[in-house]
């Protein structure tokens, strides 16, 4: 958490700050090393009535003068009694500065999100991986797991948010670029020399390829639009997430269209 930078815009605002440290015998016992001491590792430490006892004890040692403490975001990885169990035991008012990531807001809403997903009967199949699909009169009927390999899962719409290279939504060899689960239509260049810019800081082409989908992000498979079968985020053609550094505002507004656009059918 970078406590000066927070602490100098607080005061360019006009805020009295003062920066004060604090630890305790978990916290103390848990630094074993740097990846123990991110904020996700320090939630599960902090988690019981102990630790948290133990955290109030030593904010109300210190000699704080101002009205409202700012902590870093280190609490209710999994519960939402934590930061009120901590706030009924400390004198000043508690706000939360969230950290870099895996931060602990960020952990706590994605696994509200599944709980809710699995509340209204969605399947979420951890560390799995889809390796193909059944077309049917250009539908996708039903996927295939490497995990699941004598099970089909079937459902109405199908979203393939697979990623780009890094994540491999997207591959490559000699001769062309591929999308290595439905075999979708790609959208690049094929002329393999120009898939690259000679200069390492240049925009690269390779960057924007990505599948061919319509204006409703239905994806396209040999030359034919699949009628519940979307695309969202970086797998997508034409947007070079790396240069223009809004890969996360694009997944997430592409992800939302989509939905809706399923929602009208």
């Amino acid at each position: 958490m970078p406590v000066a930078f927070l602490s100098a815009n607080l005061q360019r605002m006009g805020v009295a700050v003062e920066v004060q440290t604090f630890t305790t015998k978990a916290l103390e016992e848990a630094r074993k090393s740097p990846s123990e001491m991110r904020a996700t590792n320090i939630a599960k430490v902090l988690a019981d009535e102990t630790g948290l006892d133990e955290v109030a004890q030593a904010l109300n040692a210190l000699s704080i003068q101002g009205e409202v403490l700012l902590l870093p975001s280190v609490l209710g990885l999994g519960d939402d009694a934590v930061r009120a169990h901590l706030q009924q035991h400390v004198r000043h008012a508690l706000h939360y500065v969230a950290t870099m990531p895996p931060s602990v807001p960020g952990v706590h809403i994605q696994t509200k999100l599944r709980q809710y997903f699995q509340q209204l009967g969605g399947l979420y199949v951890l560390s799995d991986t889809v390796c193909g699909g059944v077309f049917e009169d250009n539908r996708l009927v039903a996927v295939q797991t490497e995990k699941m390999v004598e099970e089909k899962l079937y459902a109405d719409h199908f979203v393939l948010a697979s990623g780009s290279f890094q994540s491999r939504g997207l591959k490559s060899n000699y001769n062309e670029v591929y999308e290595p689960i439905f075999h979708a239509d790609v959208d690049a260049v094929q002329d393999r020399s120009a898939w690259t810019a000679a200069y390492v800081y240049d925009e690269q082409p390779y960057m924007k390829f990505g599948v061919h989908t319509d204006s409703q992000f239905l994806v396209s498979r040999e030359g034919r639009v699949q009628t519940n079968l979307y695309a969202a985020g970086s797998i997508l053609s034409g947007h070079n997430a790396f240069k223009l550094a809004d890969g996360t505002g694009v997944s997430m507004l592409t992800a939302l269209q989509v939905a809706h656009n399923i929602l009208k059918k």
